[in-house]
């Protein structure tokens, strides 16, 4: 079972109102499921939106994330000095 993180797609103009719910796969980079409003099945222009223009921003965020998350756990390790007796 892998893992998959959860957005709550919403519009710039109206972010108080739910557009669609994605289910997204890090590890694959890849939409795993999308829902609209209600366990609806998003139209075909906010699938055309999300695969088009929303998939490749969290592509390059996760990755971003990953990278920083790496180089703050390396320089933790580096400046973690050691005890000493």
């Amino acid at each position: 079972r892998e893992d998959s993180l959860i957005f709550f797609v919403r519009r710039k103009e109206e972010p108080t109102v739910p557009f669609v719910t994605v289910e997204y796969s890090p590890s694959k980079h890849k939409i795993l499921q999308t829902h609209g409003m209600h366990n609806s099945t998003p139209d075909e222009e906010t699938m055309k939106y999300i695969q088009k223009t929303w998939l490749p921003f969290a592509n390059k965020a996760v990755r971003q994330m990953a990278v920083a998350e790496r180089s703050v756990y390396g320089l933790c390790n580096y400046w973690i000095p050691n005890e000493t007796v």
